[in-house]
Order: structure tokens, then sequence, then C-alpha cells
């Protein structure tokens, strides 16, 4: 998941090595993508952004009701997320305090987690682009 600390325009680079539109970002957007498949993109501004990398064993110990069931997560780009821009505005302080801030960041971690499994959960809705997982 990428938050946009700051807007930004960027164009998806598909397998083939077209580029999809140019689009635009805005401050505290969030993108959630599969790196699984690959993901490149071309920038057309500058990039202030956080990047998450969310392991599917932890997505799946947080939400899946059974441990052979797998969570579906929507694909999304450009999604207005508050919740996580204030998860994230906590969370920067602590990438530069001692190493005992490592108990609060795996708290703010689980949280920005938890909160991507309620909100990005694929069904019907509206921030449906496609699956992830």
């Amino acid at each position: 998941m990428m938050l946009y600390l700051a807007r930004a325009r960027h164009a998806d680079v598909l397998k083939d090595g077209c580029h999809t539109a140019v689009r635009l970002y805005p401050e505290g957007s969030v993108c959630l993508v599969d790196l699984g498949t690959g993901a490149e993109i071309v920038l057309h501004s500058s990039l202030r952004a956080l990047c998450f990398m969310m392991p599917k064993d932890l997505l799946a110990g947080l939400g899946a009701p059974a441990p052979d069931l797998a969570i579906k997560l929507k694909c999304v780009r450009g999604t207005n997320d508050p919740v996580i821009a204030s998860l994230s505005d906590a969370l920067l302080p602590l990438f530069h305090t001692s190493p005992t801030a490592k108990p609060m960041l795996c708290h703010l971690a689980l949280a920005i987690c938890a909160h991507v499994l309620h909100t990005y959960e694929d069904g019907p809705g509206p921030h449906s682009e496609g699956r992830l997982l």
C-alpha cells in the first residue's frame, strides 16, 4: 500500500511496457496493489509517500475466519483514506526515535492492517477495482 503524503502524478506501466494515462493522486489518498504480480509506475511529479508492505500471512492471521480461507482485498488507486492518513501521522515521528518505539510501531502496523482488512476486503462496494490476494 502506498499513502501519498503530497499530491503526485504517475502512470502505471503495463506488462507489455505500455503506460496508462497519467493520474493525479491527492494527498492522503492510498493505492493498494498486489506486488506479487509486479507493479511499476512512471512518475510525472515528485513523490512523497509512505509505502507499506503487508505480508499475506499477517493479513490472513488478522482476518481469516479459518486458516484455510484466503482473504481477498480490493485493488484501489487514489482512494481517499483519512484513517490511514491519521495513523501514518502518528507513525512518521517514530522513525526518528529510539529503538524503544518499536512496540508502538508494531501496534500502529497492526492497526493499519486491521483497517485495510475492514475497509478493503473484497465484496460489493465503492472501492472495488479488482482483486488483490
